[in-house]
């Protein structure tokens, strides 16, 4: 893994804290008939294990600054250049243009150094499964599951994957018996706390949803 501010819990946690995904589902998507600061992941309202609690972070620029400051970069001293590699999709409308709002909130809120790339999304994925893009934000769209087992399984549970979000043991083995749990009286508990678990480290920056038809 490469050295990055991003392997900081407390960065990624000031990245989400500094820009306001309600505006963005507001005036970008047009509200919530159609799109929602809710979830995280693959995790959404109706997916099984999902709670409120796993909701996006709040926008509270002031505390992303301060935790920036507290972790050695005041005022984005130090950062370094902040990469965001997106695509034009195919299913999901406006996701480049999504990646520039973020970018345009940490430019301003957190006076940091940051550009877009617009790529092909297969070629984008390519590079991700490759681990070319190590301590870089890759800006992507996920569909929606009923259980999102699999995909939590995939990114976080297995070792033998280059672009996993982690090298955590303690993960592993959290995922490991989440994943051993099927009953259907138990699981969602269990998925549950699995995804708080991983929420906590904040090694995905949810935004929320939208209802694409």
């Amino acid at each position: 893994i490469v050295d990055s501010p991003f392997n900081n819990k407390n960065i990624r946690k000031a990245m989400s804290y500094a820009f306001d995904k309600e505006t963005m589902m507001e005036q970008l998507y047009g509200g919530p008939v159609v799109a929602v600061a809710k979830g995280w992941g693959a995790v959404t309202p109706g997916t099984i294990g999902y709670s409120t609690d796993l909701d996006p972070l709040p926008f509270d620029p002031d505390l992303a600054r301060q935790i920036l400051a507290d972790e050695g970069y005041p005022n984005g001293e130090g950062f370094g250049k902040v990469i965001i590699n997106t695509y034009v999709s195919p299913v999901h409308p406006y996701l480049p243009e999504s990646a520039q709002v973020a970018a345009d909130y940490w430019k301003r809120e957190l006076n940091l150094d940051v550009e877009v790339r617009i790529g092909e999304e297969a070629a984008t994925k390519e590079q991700l499964g490759a681990g070319d893009l190590q301590g870089q934000i890759v800006w992507y769209d996920n569909q929606c599951r009923i259980d999102a087992g699999g995909i939590t399984n995939g990114l976080y549970g297995r070792h033998d994957v280059i672009d996993r979000f982690h090298d955590d043991p303690a993960i592993f083995e959290a995922v490991a018996e989440a994943m051993a749990v099927f009953d259907q009286a138990t699981r969602p508990q269990a998925l549950n706390q699995l995804y708080k678990r991983l929420w906590d480290e904040q090694l995905e920056l949810a935004i929320g949803y939208v209802n694409i038809p």
